[in-house]
């Protein structure tokens, strides 16, 4: 039997009030150091998960921005390709008109 074990039988058998006060002094540190404990960890996982927010925010700040910029750079390429088929119609009607003038000069020059 430890020391312990026979002072806390000692207690019961001729002070049974401070025989259960001890025991519940025990009971009360027991709780204390688990509650610490639970804290401790409530802490730590409340860091985890504000340190997981921040990140997720930065996250999701930076594929917003390279969204917007991805987004600006599609429609510019848009305007540049409608541009550009503008100016192609454009260059073929010119083209087409060169060649019917060049076709009708030499009709006209066969003609003559």
């Amino acid at each position: 039997m430890k020391l312990r074990e026979v002072y806390d039988t000692y207690l019961e058998k001729h002070n049974p009030i401070m025989g259960h006060y001890n025991a519940l002094r025990e009971k009360d540190e027991f709780y204390q150091s688990d509650i610490a404990k639970n804290d401790l960890q409530i802490q730590q996982a409340t860091e985890i998960v504000l340190n997981l927010q921040n990140e997720w925010t930065k996250t999701v700040y930076t594929m917003s921005c390279k969204l917007q910029r991805m987004n600006s750079h599609k429609e510019d390429l848009a305007k540049k390709y409608w541009q550009m088929k503008k100016e192609t119609k454009t260059a073929r009607s010119r083209e087409d008109e060169m060649l019917s003038v060049l076709v009708d000069s030499s009709h006209d020059a066969i003609k003559v």
